[in-house]
């Protein structure tokens, strides 16, 4: 068909089921317009839709996608759970879903969006943000593979909210950047086993953003992790999680608070910065309960006081290291 409607005028409630077979939609597929609208595809079926998904559009629509049982959705253009009212994107089984622009949770202020892939893999051409005004939260799980070759937003603007959690064993998410709190708020949360593979790891950018990272029993590879850029950042690696990052930069003009904490947790930094600029709050981090940290080109307190605990911990320098307006304690055993 041309363009797919579910769920159209204000009290309607619609479903399109494809089970087993193939579905081409040559324009836009919208899942409650103004009514409640719901898809499934089951049982190893297909759908392409050449132009829009859109789950959720006007502020009472209800719009929810659910693809399961090896099934497989292809949408050419950008997919939009909850443009300006309810939305529900749901990927299991081992069912694959393609965006071939932009996955756009929670985009209007009054939009509230979920995103679950378990077990599933979610593949995506341009950026994917969770709360760019509105509310979004979504759930990773069951070993679900999820790629963005563009960004990974979390709280956009400075009234969106993002929440993502990513979690158990070899479930991974591989994208450019991660922003958490980009200009709003935004919460993070791998853990179990998990990985995370981006370029740079933002918590706390914008001036009015508020982020949140939590690495519990999980992995990390990131070239660069800034805490507290301009806003306010907050991180938390514990429970035998590994972090690795060539730059790992601690409130550069921001405030953060940064704690490393647990046996086995690990976390390797070649370019290390904590308050480096005047501006902004006096960071504190603490390594802490047989965590390792290891350190190179190291800079401490260059621009204002800067506040760094080690008990029972072990932190290795290696290269320059300048040591400036900073408070640095170490007790009980720690070095």
């Amino acid at each position: 068909g041309d363009t797919l409607w579910v769920g159209y005028y204000p009290g309607a409630s619609g479903t399109v089921q494809v089970v087993g077979g193939t579905l081409t939609v040559n324009n836009n597929a919208r899942f409650g317009d103004d009514g409640y609208g719901t898809g499934i595809i089951s049982d190893g079926a297909s759908m392409r839709v050449e132009g829009d998904v859109i789950l959720g559009d006007n502020e009472n629509a209800i719009g929810q996608l659910i693809v399961s049982g090896s099934s497989t959705l292809w949408a050419n253009g950008d997919l939009t759970v909850a443009e300006d009212g309810k939305g529900l994107l749901r990927i299991e089984d081992g069912s694959h879903v393609h965006v071939g622009a932009h996955l756009t949770v929670g985009y209007q202020s009054t939009a509230s969006g979920t995103l679950v892939v378990t077990g599933g893999s979610l593949s995506v051409s341009g950026y994917i943000e969770l709360g760019y005004e509105g509310h979004a939260t979504g759930t990773i799980s069951g070993g679900a593979v999820v790629s963005g070759a563009y960004d990974l937003y979390l709280g956009s603007t400075e009234s969106g909210y993002g929440q993502l959690t990513v979690t158990g064993t070899n479930t991974t998410v591989l994208a450019n950047d991660l922003w958490v709190g980009a200009d709003g708020r935004g919460e993070f949360y791998l853990t179990d086993g998990a990985f995370l593979t981006v370029s740079s790891i933002n918590v706390g950018y914008g001036s009015a953003a508020s982020g949140t990272a939590i690495i519990d029993g999980a992995t990390v590879n990131a070239s660069t992790l800034r805490i507290g850029e301009d806003g306010q950042g907050s991180l938390f690696i514990q429970r035998g999680a590994v972090v690795t990052t060539n730059a790992f930069w601690v409130a550069d003009e921001g405030s953060a608070t940064v704690e490393i904490s647990g046996t086995g947790t690990q976390v390797y930094a070649n370019d290390f910065d904590i308050a480096y600029y005047e501006d902004g709050d006096n960071p504190v981090m603490t390594v802490a309960d047989g965590a390792y940290l290891s350190t190179e080109d190291t800079d401490i307190g260059r621009g204002r006081v800067a506040s760094l605990n080690i008990s029972n911990a072990t932190w290795d320098i290696f290269g320059p290291t300048s040591i400036g307006l900073a408070e640095i304690k170490i007790t009980d055993g720690g070095w």
